[in-house]
């Protein structure tokens, strides 16, 4: 069961403000790889945690790579009933 201390804590550090150790729950600032309290590794930021720049990016790219051939198309199709 969590009370209003846990859950301000679990708010904080969704947002990165601030991380505790998991091990003596000491405040850590964002970052670190290991508490210099207790010395317990902390996780790094995986794989699967992206920014919103990387979001969009991605996405760009992604519209990219489907648009371009598709007006490409769309301009032979354009070129070729032009011709006709």
């Amino acid at each position: 069961m969590y009370n209003i201390s846990d859950l301000h804590k679990h708010t904080l550090m969704e947002k990165n403000l601030v991380e505790y150790c998991p091990k003596c729950n000491a405040q850590l600032p964002p970052g670190l790889q290991k508490c210099p309290n207790c010395g317990h590794r902390l996780r790094s930021k995986s794989m699967d945690e992206y920014t919103l720049k990387d979001i969009f990016w991605l996405t760009a790219a992604i519209l990219g790579i489907v648009l371009l051939p598709v007006l490409i198309l769309i301009g032979i199709v354009w070129l070729i009933l032009s011709l006709l």
